[in-house]
């Protein structure tokens, strides 16, 4: 319950009985806000610029499919006896 008090006050809600709803209107357009100003991605970009800077990160994917071959080279003939 304090926790939802706690957001009902950050969002400008005072009393916490039945505004609730209010609180997750009040989210909904922050979070949609955060989504079109791009905050995510401007903090991720940050976050890369000040801890890696021009570094690069290598990485390899590998793929486990399994490709019909033979395990051995077939006999030609000329390597026979």
């Amino acid at each position: 319950m304090n926790e939802i008090r706690g957001l009902a006050q950050m969002f400008g809600n005072q009393s916490v009985s039945g505004k609730i709803v209010a609180v997750i209107q009040g989210l909904s357009r922050a979070f949609a806000e955060f989504t079109e100003a791009k905050l995510a991605e401007r903090v991720h970009e940050a976050l890369i610029k000040n801890y890696l800077g021009d570094t690069l990160i290598g990485h390899i994917s590998r793929d486990g499919t399994a490709i019909a071959a033979r395990e051995k080279p077939a006999n030609t003939g000329t390597d026979a006896q």
